[in-house]
């Protein structure tokens, strides 16, 4: 029978330590570069449905003389955090939404002309 050569076997602490120390160092990068977020997409979906489900008031209110009634259903219907901003042929109801923000919008269309509403976040 031919002899075998003598073999080195690792020691499983210093095993035991390299798995640790990769873990550490792993644990460390992860602190250090960050979870990779959603760039603001799923809040920006959110305000989008915000806007929808808010087109729907604009859709069923009369367009005559309606200003503060949307106004008031409106802000019975979004969430306290979140302004909007409805712009009509006649004028703007609301605030201007900051340039920054992520914005959420939706548009209706009516017979006295085209109603773009806009909401994000305070």
């Amino acid at each position: 029978m031919p002899e075998r050569g003598r073999r080195g076997q690792a020691s499983l602490p210093a095993v035991e330590a390299a798995i640790g120390v990769f873990v550490i160092l792993a644990v460390a990068a992860t602190f250090t570069v960050g979870v990779p977020g959603d760039g603001g997409h799923t809040r920006t979906a959110q305000l989008d449905r915000y806007a929808a489900d808010a087109a729907t008031i604009i859709e069923t209110t009369p367009p005559h003389g309606s200003g503060s009634r949307i106004d008031d259903r409106l802000r019975r219907l979004l969430p306290a955090s979140v302004l909007f901003s409805v712009d009509t042929t006649s004028g703007r109801l609301g605030r201007q939404p900051p340039r920054t923000a992520p914005t959420g919008r939706a548009t209706v269309h009516r017979a006295n002309g085209t109603v773009t509403l806009r909401v994000w976040d305070a």
